[in-house]
């Protein structure tokens, strides 16, 4: 803040503007993602605020009361995230996310071997492709 006065919000910048890009292209740089991101956050907003207010609300009889098991799985998962976001720097991005995905998915039922080891494998590979090879984004 300048000379103690606030930045409107008009006036602010939005996140991905500030992203520093060495050689402007002209087509898909480092702020290209973090944008798209946001506007389609921002619309899907949007059309959930219409839907909701123009909508009558749904039935919802069919859905199952809360129960031990469920709030025990979502501390299991929210513990789980936790313990991810800290050991990452640690252990690294291709060591914590696998683990990371094989725990999360026997919690959330996943039994199957093509489930417990296909899956975390080729997600990370996935990511790990996305985000450091193609778009340079050190994990």
């Amino acid at each position: 803040m300048r000379g103690g006065r606030r930045p409107r919000l008009g006036r602010t910048p939005p996140p991905g503007a500030r992203i520093e890009v060495r050689n402007e292209t002209g087509g898909i740089d480092p702020r290209w993602w973090p944008e798209l991101l946001g506007a389609a956050g921002l619309a899907l907003g949007v059309l959930l605020l219409v839907v909701a207010i123009l909508r009558p609300p749904f039935n919802r009889d069919d859905l199952e009361a809360a129960t031990r098991q469920g709030w025990l799985r979502v501390g299991i998962a929210v513990g789980l995230s936790i313990a991810f976001v800290l050991l990452w720097p640690v252990i690294g991005f291709l060591v914590a996310t696998p683990v990371f995905l094989v725990v999360a998915t026997y919690v959330f039922g996943g039994r199957g071997w093509k489930t417990l080891v296909l899956f975390p494998v080729l997600m990370t590979a996935g990511i790990y492709l996305l985000f450091h090879t193609l778009l340079k984004v050190p994990l």
